[in-house]
């Protein structure tokens, strides 16, 4: 999990990101104003109703917001704990690079764009952007596979795989 800056109608908010390191699959994103214990919270109750299963491990920079709202969504005194890796080093194992990496790729895209126009646009293209990441690009360290095909989630998509996923969405 890490946070980065997105330029959303000219003011920096935050953007949250929380992504399987072993898949890559890019499990949640929200859009925050601040870097606060409750918008950590948000993230990992997303995520939370998202996966199927308690994760292993949160691996996140060390920013205070993170412990504090994984001690309030992941301790536990019986049962599957969930370890938290606070990674503040480049050198340390259990780096999170992987999310690190995602916000180079978001970059790339939302920088060109100069900013995104309010809170609720900038939200739907993140999702938007998720999704595709998710489902339609294949990634090199994947062996030319995408992080859903790699969870397990392959639906099959072939030729333009943007077209088709919006297609079958709309079929629901």
């Amino acid at each position: 999990m890490d946070e980065t800056k997105v330029n959303v109608n000219g003011k920096l908010d935050w953007l949250w990101n929380l992504m399987d390191a072993d898949t890559r699959f890019w499990v949640s994103s929200l859009i925050t104003k601040g870097r606060t214990t409750e918008d950590a919270m948000a993230v990992f109750q997303d995520a939370k109703a998202k996966l199927p299963f308690r994760p292993i491990a949160v691996i996140h920079d060390g920013l205070g917001s993170y412990t504090d709202a994984f001690k309030k969504e992941f301790y536990v005194n019986k049962g599957r704990q969930t370890f938290e890796i606070r990674s503040v080093s480049i050198r340390e194992r259990g780096k999170n690079n992987r999310v690190e990496r995602l916000h180079n790729t978001l970059k790339d895209r939302t920088k060109t764009q100069r900013a995104l126009d309010n809170d609720n646009s900038a939200q739907v293209m993140i999702d938007a952007l998720r999704l595709a990441y998710n489902f339609t690009r294949p990634h090199m360290a994947l062996d030319g596979r995408t992080p859903a095909e790699a969870a397990g989630l392959d639906l099959d998509i072939r030729g333009n795989k943007w077209r088709e996923l919006i297609k079958r969405a709309s079929t629901f």
